[in-house]
């Protein structure tokens, strides 16, 4: 009965082991890859901005910010820019003016809710490949605010 089991052992359940255990490799492997952070950013201001035109809407506002010339250069449409240390995606692009629509729970939790149409922000663009990262690795997700 030994032998049984053991030659047993030592075909069908062996081979589904390593099936099993590729598969388990596989998925772990595609979880890291998954966990790739695609924007960062240093925490160091680049510049100030002003807010140009701000529309409530009901569930969010839509903020247009006036960059300084130039300093929208080579952003597109989806791009992630810190404003104010919250990282924000631009929705539009009207040279060197960007558009961010901002939810409730974000303008909530962080000072975006407190600005108006003149206000002054900091803005940090997201940092690239090969690019000098100087300060911090921040996301720029913002939980709440502090006084």
């Amino acid at each position: 009965m030994h032998a049984t089991s053991r030659s047993l052992c030592g075909s069908g359940a062996f081979a589904k082991q390593q099936q099993f255990t590729h598969l388990v490799r596989r998925a772990a492997h595609q979880r890291r890859r998954a966990l790739v952070v695609s924007n960062m950013f240093t925490g160091i201001v680049q510049g100030t901005a002003a807010v140009a035109d701000l529309d409530s809407k009901e569930n969010f506002k839509a903020f247009r910010i006036q960059f300084p010339s130039g300093k929208a250069e080579g952003v597109q449409i989806g791009a992630s820019v810190a404003i104010n240390g919250t990282c924000l995606t631009v929705t539009a692009i009207d040279g060197d003016v960007l558009s961010f629509d901002v939810m409730q729970e974000t303008l909530r939790a962080t000072s975006l809710g407190n600005l108006q149409v003149g206000s002054k922000v900091n803005f940090e663009r997201s940092a690239r490949v090969g690019d000098e990262i100087g300060g911090h690795n921040v996301s720029g997700h913002v939980h709440c605010t502090a006084k």
